[in-house]
């Protein structure tokens, strides 16, 4: 049984570990908790982490990894390289996490390992992907594409379809993140798959992925991923799931790129399930005013509107 963990982009440990400060990916604290609940079994072989795309090479490779995904063929390969040696030793049992472009890598890193890996002259391939965790998938590799819709969708050559082989695919959404060039990679918007539980959490990318120093929300999406992946058998202690979510705040500001009275731009889907933290509950007698487009039909809100009409 072994870990690989895909980061964001431009995410890397900062190993400090103050919750004021702390940079470091719910990515990065999940391969940490699932090393040391293997103890001593846990050995380089079997837990495998990587840098996000535009860590490496200095500004340039910032700014181009960054930008484009460059480097995250490399990454790949690399991961399957050590994947080899583990599925060579008798091992084909995988958990695979990632966020951001890391959860698109995680799961074209997925797929490549149910079509299959060569080694020692045979084609060897994994006998299940356990756990599947991913934090707001954005793929967005090849075009900068920060304000044009289509080059969103340039992702040619990767395999971001739901992998064969998978036990349990969980994926955490940022339901507030607004900015285009982050279009969320949807794995099952029609719920028609009985093992992925894709589930909206309040907060943008990075409150949901972690890497932003807010870690009241970051808090809630790694605790629910841990508690996720035990639903498979990844033998996190009770210890560590109340450790995740410790300093957890539902009403914590999210992150900067939203706007003060919180709008989605991204689309829910019929029977799309809200994380509870996300869902604000009214006392018997409390009111919430909610924005609704004028411009469209009908919106989230489900209220019907009357062009020319006024409402208060």
């Amino acid at each position: 049984m072994a870990l690989y963990a895909f980061d964001g982009t431009w995410n890397q440990p900062d190993y400090i570990f103050d919750d004021s400060r702390d940079t470091n990916t719910n990515v990065f604290r999940f391969a940490q908790y699932y090393a040391a609940c293997h103890g001593e079994d846990a050995s380089p072989l079997k837990f495998q982490y990587l840098e996000g795309v535009g860590t490496k090479f200095g500004r340039t490779g910032k700014v181009i990894g960054g930008l484009t995904g460059a480097g995250g063929r490399e990454r790949i390969l690399e991961m399957l390289h050590l994947c080899a040696s583990q599925m060579a030793s008798g091992d084909r049992v995988v958990d695979i996490v990632g966020f951001s472009r890391g959860a698109a890598l995680a799961l074209h890193f997925a797929n490549r390992l149910c079509d299959g890996v060569p080694v020692g002259g045979e084609l060897l391939r994994v006998d299940e992907i356990r756990f599947l965790g991913l934090w707001d998938t954005v793929p967005a590799f090849g075009i900068p594409g920060a304000f044009i819709d289509w080059a969103q969708d340039v992702n040619i050559g990767w395999e971001l379809d739901l992998p064969s082989r998978v036990r349990r695919c969980s994926h955490a959404l940022a339901r507030h993140e607004r900015r285009q060039a982050f279009n969320v990679h949807r794995l099952d918007p029609r719920h028609r798959h009985e093992n992925v539980f894709e589930v909206w959490f309040r907060g943008v990318h990075s409150d949901v992925g972690g890497g932003n120093s807010n870690h009241p929300l970051n808090a809630i999406a790694l605790q629910w991923m841990m508690q996720e992946a035990r639903k498979t058998g990844v033998p996190f202690l009770e210890e560590q799931l109340d450790n995740a979510g410790k300093g957890s705040d539902v009403n914590a500001p999210i992150g900067v790129n939203s706007d003060r009275i919180e709008r989605i731009d991204r689309p829910f889907y019929e029977c799309d399930l809200l994380h509870p933290s996300a869902a604000k509950s009214l006392a018997v007698g409390e009111s919430k005013t909610v924005p609704v487009d004028s411009r469209l039909i009908y919106d989230f809100s489900g209220l019907m509107l009357e062009a020319g009409a006024s409402y208060t």
